[in-house]
């Protein structure tokens, strides 16, 4: 049986490089003064090459879909959805409500700004 090779080290490389875009836009997101959220402020944060920003993401939009989602997740999206698929409709009703509510608090300003994104 042949050996399968896996490249451990390649993989974990790439996730921590696709997690510093992902904070440096988190932080440009959250600094201070004009909200812009630019690929080359990004990449300067992060300490990578504009080019892996598109490699990883492939667009502007396609890094600000996952970091909306990394903000989502990070914030409790888990909860707000398992509360959902409760089989007491009345009980999946409340528990939506309350963890909808955690997490939009959880991560206010963040929310705040991507919802004033979305509409630019």
């Amino acid at each position: 049986m042949p050996r399968r090779y896996v490249q451990t080290a390649r993989a974990e490389a790439a996730q921590e490089t696709r997690r510093a875009i992902l904070d440096a836009a988190r932080a440009t997101l959250l600094g201070d003064g004009p909200l812009t959220v630019g690929i080359g402020e990004i990449a300067a944060r992060s300490g990578v090459a504009r080019s892996t920003v598109y490699a990883i993401f492939g667009s502007r939009a396609g890094l600000l879909a996952a970091l909306s989602d990394d903000v989502l997740h990070g914030a409790g999206l888990d909860e707000v959805i398992d509360a959902y698929f409760d089989p007491d409709p009345v009980r999946a009703i409340e528990r939506s409500f309350h963890a909808a509510t955690r997490m939009f608090a959880a991560d206010r300003e963040a929310f705040a700004r991507m919802q004033v994104l979305a509409k630019i």
